[in-house]
């Protein structure tokens, strides 16, 4: 038996509000996605302090090397 596409295709949720939830799981939820955004921001914030010091622990004389 062959699938078929619906009519009209449900459209996709792309906020929580869209969510039908209940007040402590969106809490829950935001929350969650609150640690998650602060820890991405911390991880990146790690790789460019990183590359910084490693870049001047090399310093100008990467620049002078034979060609």
């Amino acid at each position: 038996m062959a699938r078929t596409r619906p009519e009209t295709p449900r459209p996709v949720p792309t906020s929580t509000e869209d969510v039908p939830m209940k007040a402590e799981d969106r809490a829950f939820y935001e929350k969650q996605r609150r640690s998650r955004s602060i820890a991405l921001a911390l991880g990146l914030g790690a790789v460019v302090v990183l590359f910084y010091f490693v870049s001047l622990i090399q310093g100008p004389g990467i620049l002078q090397r034979p060609l």
